[in-house]
């Protein structure tokens, strides 16, 4: 089990908390190398790295670090140590110090660049843990005023734009986005076709929060094009190809389904999919079920379900 020694090396020499630029961010770089997902041994290096403590020493040098470079890999590292991990993401969720850091960040002077790497360290604890979901969203005031101001650089803002969306899959987090102001960021976004800023992530983010909701006719009447986008967006993720056509952007089936058929609750958009062929695409998402996320069919059979339930 060499890769356990690996992380407990690691660990032991972070844990001392001595601050060397260049050792420190090698030692560093191979925690966040260790639990990249090219790894074959990712999720096991995930596993040691938490249980050795690394989430700690992780958050010490990325507070106290005397080079930015070396504090942004830290908050790197951290989020490299959630993907795909339920596991890990609950227990980076629970840091309380972390959690706290970040949001000084978001809050504090510092460059985009810092804030967008402190974002990230706890962006996909929040895709791959809704246990987290209410301590993150403490972090949603800050992260709305970053979204709403065009000063912000587009990747920052487009970091901004995913945190939300993540936690806009979850229904139980739904009503606080809506009430912490997260709706007309979202929408502005949507308006604006700012490929930099991901406009069909902001649409999908939509789409879960207010779908089936009667704001969805305020932002159907502004043209925005809601589920136009998502519609294509699902179409080209069928055929396994990018969305926007040319773009190296993927989206992810069931959460696009998932987005659908929240539209389908409204009658306005429900009527406009289905003349867009949405049974249809219906019809392809659940033709190869053993191949596909379950997720993927469990939403697509509730869309279909709303669509043909008599009105």
């Amino acid at each position: 089990m060499a890769y356990f020694e690996t992380i407990r090396s690691l660990s032991s020499k972070l844990h001392q908390r001595v601050y060397n630029e260049n050792e420190t961010e090698n030692y560093i770089g191979d925690v966040f190398n260790l639990c990249h997902n090219s790894n074959p041994k990712f999720k096991e290096n995930q596993i040691a790295a938490l249980e050795s403590g690394l989430v700690d020493s992780l958050t010490y040098f990325a507070q106290n670090a005397r080079a930015d470079d070396c504090k942004m890999l830290a908050f790197r590292a951290i989020g490299q140590m959630c993907f795909e991990n339920k596991v890990t993401s609950t227990q980076v969720g629970k840091n309380h110090e972390l959690v706290t850091l970040v949001l000084n960040n978001l809050n504090s002077e510092t460059n985009d660049y810092m804030k967008e790497e402190a974002l990230y360290s706890v962006k996909n604890a929040a895709a791959n843990s809704w246990e987290t979901h209410n301590i993150f969203l403490q972090l949603v005031p800050s992260v709305v005023r970053i979204l709403r101001s065009p000063t912000h650089h587009c990747s920052l803002r487009a970091q901004c734009l995913f945190f939300i969306g993540v936690l806009a899959y979850n229904h139980d987090s739904r009503i606080s986005l809506i009430d912490l102001g997260c709706i007309a960021p979202l929408v502005e976004i949507l308006q604006s076709s700012n490929q930099e800023l991901y406009p069909t992530s902001a649409a999908l983010a939509l789409a879960c929060l207010v779908g089936g909701d009667k704001a969805y006719d305020y932002i159907f009447e502004c043209e925005t094009k809601l589920h136009t986008k998502l519609l294509d967006a699902f179409q080209a993720t069928l055929l396994r190809r990018p969305y926007p056509p040319g773009s190296e952007l993927y989206f992810t089936d069931w959460k696009l389904m998932m987005g659908l058929m929240q539209l389908c609750k409204n009658k306005t958009a429900k009527h406009a999919m289905i003349e867009k062929g949405l049974i249809k695409m219906i019809q392809v998402a659940t033709s190869q079920r053993d191949k596909r996320d379950p997720r993927l069919t469990q939403y697509a059979l509730e869309a279909l379900w709303i669509c043909t339930a008599p009105e």
